[in-house]
């Protein structure tokens, strides 16, 4: 590993050994063996660096979000690092850059994802950003059934105070349990998202909100297909 973070510092101006660099880098978090002589927080600078350098180079933001993926999944620690080192604002950049691309969508909310929960006390700016970024993505590729997974996945671990939140989040996932109904893994994902709000009864319990029931009346609607373990899922 030393020998691939020497690379990356050293050939700061050849994308290309850095869009190799990262899938090693990328590798190496997988495997188990070799993961606890991994130096994640040098590793993750050092992939962040990366996407620093290449905002334009769609293919290596690709592969960036990746590893940075891999990184967080398999090694939660790096978890704050990667907040305090401007990583979801190097995502978010990502994305604004290259807008059409679902493939760069799936991986930077994949990333998102295995961030989450993020400390709202903390980092209460980056968690709005965060969460922000995974709505948009879902709005744009709506038909992309992984944005979707990993996107209500994401929601579901989001720490929501306000009414108006849930009523986005919830207006997201149902349009992607519409979209994506007959996806068990969609569903899973979905029932994951919403469970914390439709057992609380959040976003119908004010008698002033217009959107009352809104989450309870989109469930039950013609267009929203749900199967009974969507419902068992939903009321564990």
């Amino acid at each position: 590993m030393k020998v691939i973070l020497t690379a990356m510092n050293t050939f700061k101006d050849n994308s290309q050994i850095h869009r190799c660099c990262c899938k090693v880098i990328a590798v190496v978090s997988l495997s188990i063996d070799i993961r606890k002589n991994l130096d994640g927080g040098t590793t993750l600078e050092s992939v962040l660096c990366s996407m620093k350098l290449f905002q334009h180079d769609l293919e290596l933001q690709i592969i960036g979000c990746g590893t940075l993926a891999c990184l967080l999944e398999k090694t939660g620690t790096l978890r704050v690092k990667l907040i305090e080192q401007g990583g979801i604002t190097l995502i978010g950049h990502a994305l604004s850059t290259h807008q059409a691309d679902s493939r760069l969508a799936v991986v930077a909310v994949m990333a998102l994802d295995h961030l989450m929960p993020i400390d709202q006390s903390q980092h209460a700016e980056d968690a709005n950003l965060a969460k922000e970024t995974i709505l948009k993505c879902m709005r744009t590729f709506s038909e992309n059934k992984e944005v979707q997974i990993s996107g209500c996945k994401a929601l579901g671990k989001l720490d929501i105070s306000t009414e108006s939140d849930v009523i986005e989040i919830a207006k997201n996932v149902t349009e992607a349990i519409r979209r994506h109904g007959r996806e068990p893994e969609v569903q899973k994902s979905a029932a994951a998202a919403l469970r914390p709000y439709y057992k609380l009864g959040f976003v119908w319990s004010s008698p002033l909100e217009p959107y009352s029931g809104l989450l309870d009346k989109a469930l039950h609607s013609p267009s929203v297909t749900t199967s009974e373990y969507f419902w068992r899922d939903l009321n564990q």
